[in-house]
Order: C-alpha cells, then structure tokens, then sequence
C-alpha cells in the first residue's frame, strides 16, 4: 500500500516587504548562499555569508558579533594543521599555506560585511543545525572542523532557549548598528577629497633632468636602470608582465638583465591577460607589496582599463586610505628598433 503525504499551508501575506533596492545581508548555512545566488541574479544589492556557511547558532552569533565590532584577526587566531593555516571561526574556503594569506582574506572579508551591514535594510539568518561541536583541547566551539581528527571534538545539543537567546543577542547587535547608521552625521562637502591620493614625501622635482655627461642614454635603458634602482632599494618591488621574465627580458630588452639579478621569484612573465596585470597590483599593495607591470602594448590594453579607472584609481579613496595602491604601469607605445 502506497501512502502520500499532502500538505495544503496557507500563508498569511506579510506586512514586512523587501524593495528593489534594499540591501540584503544574509549569513548561515547553505540556504543563505542559495537565496544570494537568486537575489543576485535579480539584481538585488546582497552579500552573503562573509564567514563562509556557517550551521550552528554560535558560530553565526559569534561571527556577528565580529563583523559588528569589525574584529581584526591576528596569526595567534589562527591554527596550523597539515601545513595549512585555518581558523576554527570560518569555513574551510579561508585556509591557505600561508598564515598571511589566511589573515587578509578573514579580514578583507569582515571589513566587507562591517560595510555592508551598516547599510542593510534586510538581514537573513539561515539555521543548519541545534548542533554545536566543541574542541575538546581548547575549550572551544567551532565553525568548521576542517577534517581535524573526529576525536577531538564534543558534539553538543544546544537547547531551544539557548538558540533563541543566541539569536535575540545577534539580532540586537545588528539593530543597535543599524540604529547608529541611521543616526550618523553625513559627509561634509570638504572631505569629498579625503584620500583622493595616498600622501608621498614626494611634492616637487628633484635632481638634475640633463646632467653633464658626454654619451646620451636612449629611453628604453633609462627605464631600465630605473627599475633596477627600485628593486634595489625595496625588497618588496616586484616586476612582471608579458615578456620581461629572463628568457627575453622585454621585447626591447627594457627588463634585460633583471631577472638574473633579482630572481625568477621577483621578475617572471604572465599570461597575456591585461585585465590580470592591472588588476592583480590592487591585491598585491594590500599586502605591502610594489608590484611595477607591463602591458605590451598599448594597442591591447583596453581589456585592463577597467581596473585601472575603478580599482587601482580609487581603492585608496573608497576605502578611506586604508588600501592605497603603490604600482608602476609601463606600457610600451610607438618604439621601434631599439626602443629609443
């Protein structure tokens, strides 16, 4: 005998309505990450699980409460286990080999959301699970357990009233900032130039343009010995682009010689993608890096405009001077023979 379930729920039509252009905040398990997906594609303003999916009341009250204070994570938050770095607050999407890699994507991720949840309207909260598993060693209740050993964790029942308890504190916090938010001063009309450009100890000339000398230097080599100036006295310039790696050293030998002296980990080739070699130099002075590019030529640079005007242009004024960008593009145009 066959048995079928049906259900008929009626659904009383709700007061509470999200407008086209509301901002929408969700964080949780899988179900948030599938309702951004279709938001998104419907062109609504949303960001979704800034700690990766997240199952469990604490983990996402936890992770609230960090975006809220805009919580900075330092190495000692993270753990090392099989030579990659993790935190036991995130998903596995933020381990890396490098701790450094780990900390700047959790924090460039919760700088994000603290952005954003100051302007959401709507905040979704998905549950996974009344489960919570804690490290038995630490004392510590996890996001993720990152294939650690099973036997080091608890698997703990949190009750109903923990769970709503957990849940009135996260939405409290977000209330509070969304209040504060709502009650902050506007901008003034003289900051509208604050962090325009990054400050430089640079602020006029320098140095003799024609100095005494009996052999004229053509372009291509004063280019040349300007770059190896710049790797010489910082040890965090990089330089790279199409054609400059050691093979070849530039198609007018303006990168001759660099690779030899400095190494193939600081002067190599990319692919030909010039939205990759503008692009990547916001990422690279986020972390303390000079990266100097080069695009050849100037005839196929029109794919990297793009994040030349709206990420490398502009990532010091949209986020307030924190993420100035320090890069050199050289782009090739109009030389033949020797390039001078």
């Amino acid at each position: 005998m066959q048995h079928q379930l049906i259900l008929n729920p009626s659904f009383k039509e709700s007061d509470f309505k999200i407008k086209a252009f509301d901002s929408i905040f969700l964080i949780g398990s899988c179900f948030s990450t599938e309702m951004f997906l279709k938001l998104k594609r419907r062109k609504f303003d949303v960001l979704s699980n800034p700690y990766g999916v997240l199952f469990d009341t604490l983990s996402i009250s936890r992770a609230i409460e960090d975006i809220k204070k805009n919580n900075e994570y330092k190495i000692d938050d993270l753990y090392k286990f099989k030579d990659t770095y993790l935190s036991w607050n995130h998903h596995s999407d933020f381990n890396d080999i490098e701790s450094q890699n780990t900390l700047n994507k959790i924090n460039n991720s919760i700088s994000n959301a603290n952005s954003f949840l100051k302007k959401s309207k709507v905040v979704i909260i998905t549950l996974g699970s009344a489960f919570s598993y804690r490290l038995i060693n630490e004392n510590q209740f996890v996001a993720n357990c990152h294939k650690y050993p099973q036997n080091h964790f608890e698997k703990v029942l949190v009750s109903i009233e923990e769970i709503e308890n957990q849940l009135a504190v996260a939405s409290a916090n977000v209330q509070e900032d969304f209040i504060k938010a709502q009650q902050a001063e506007d901008p003034k009309p003289e900051d509208l130039f604050t962090h325009d450009f990054a400050p430089t100890p640079i602020t006029e000339e320098v140095g003799e343009r024609n100095p005494s000398r009996e052999e004229k230097v053509v372009m291509v080599d004063c280019a040349l010995f300007a770059v190896e100036e710049l790797m010489k006295k910082h040890t965090e310039c990089l330089f790279y682009g199409q054609d400059v790696g050691g093979r070849l050293g530039g198609v007018f030998r303006e990168a001759a010689t660099l690779a030899q002296k400095f190494g193939d980990e600081r002067v190599f080739n990319t692919p030909i993608q010039e939205a990759f070699i503008v692009g990547s130099t916001v990422g690279m002075s986020a972390v303390g890096l000079k990266p100097i590019v080069e695009v050849q030529f100037a005839d196929y640079i029109w794919p990297g405009l793009n994040q030349l005007f709206t990420e490398v242009s502009r990532s010091c004024y949209l986020s307030n001077g924190k993420w100035p960008v320090s890069m050199i593009l050289r782009v090739p145009i109009g030389a033949y023979g020797s390039g001078g």
